[in-house]
């Protein structure tokens, strides 16, 4: 069922085609988004450009861009406050958290020849985000941590198959490959996933799509959804558009209530 209410959403990593893809929908949906940038114009850009092609309008009225980077805590903590509750004496925390934080892929003459430009960006980010709510929280004399509906604010983070510890959420034929060149960016998914793991600020979706590719949305409809602790696990695929994965987090998290029942799950999503 979807929230009556408009939501307000925070974005991380809002550059990558799988958090871009979500926000773009979120902005359509008209609901008020927050996003951290270290170049504003380039997300502009961006999201009034085909596919996405958002009005320039709906930036101005509903889109802030926080300009900073994502390991400086107090930029961090700008986007996690709700805009029209800023300066009024009782500041709200932003319902819901949206990660797509990664680096790009470098090469180098090594055992793990594929490897990150910035390795460990995950999980820094995704500890900055954690110490910014707690900051926020610990402020109660501010009044800024005032919970929706009672509940923690909810982050969805986008990690990576080939991190699951469990249960084999690739193709077998893929999977010496991939783990051998994937080592290096898995790592750091694994430990962005464990800070949310063990963290009482905040519920958590965690999305483990299949390999990610720029092909056209093919529509949410299309995407096959599983998780470790479902009976036939996780769902096993060898692609997925980032466009169908942004489109599926909003349409079965961001919309729904109480996060369409996905909280505290690890999903696997693929064709």
């Amino acid at each position: 069922m979807s929230i009556p209410t408009k939501r307000t959403i925070a974005f991380f990593g809002a550059t990558g085609g799988c958090a871009a893809a979500t926000l773009a929908a979120a902005l359509r949906g008209e609901h008020t988004c927050i996003a951290l940038a270290r170049n504003p114009q380039k997300l502009t850009m961006l999201l009034t450009s085909a596919p996405h092609s958002i009005p320039k309008s709906v930036l101005t009225t509903q889109l802030t861009i926080v300009k900073g980077d994502i390991r400086n805590l107090g930029d961090v903590a700008k986007v996690l406050v709700k805009p029209e509750s800023v300066g009024k004496g009782v500041e709200e925390v932003v319902d819901t958290i949206i990660s797509g934080i990664g680096s790009y892929p470098e090469f180098q003459f090594s055992l793990h020849p594929f490897t990150l430009k910035d390795p460990g960006i995950c999980e820094d980010g995704m500890k900055t985000v954690l110490e910014a709510l707690s900051s926020l929280q610990d402020s109660s004399e501010r009044g800024v941590f005032k919970e929706m509906d009672g509940k923690r604010p909810l982050v969805v983070a986008i990690s990576s198959t080939g991190t699951n510890a469990r249960t084999r959420d690739v193709p077998l034929l893929l999977t010496p490959l991939y783990h051998w060149l994937g080592a290096v960016p898995h790592a750091d998914k694994r430990a962005m996933e464990s800070l949310l793991f063990n963290s009482s600020i905040c519920s958590f979706v965690i999305i483990r799509p299949s390999l990610l590719i720029d092909g056209a949305a093919l529509g949410v409809d299309k995407v096959r959804a599983g998780w470790e602790e479902e009976e036939k696990g996780p769902a096993v695929g060898w692609t997925i558009s980032r466009r169908d994965v942004g489109g599926w987090i909003y349409e079965e998290v961001v919309k729904r209530e109480g996060g369409g029942g996905w909280r505290g799950k690890c999903i696997s999503l693929t064709y």
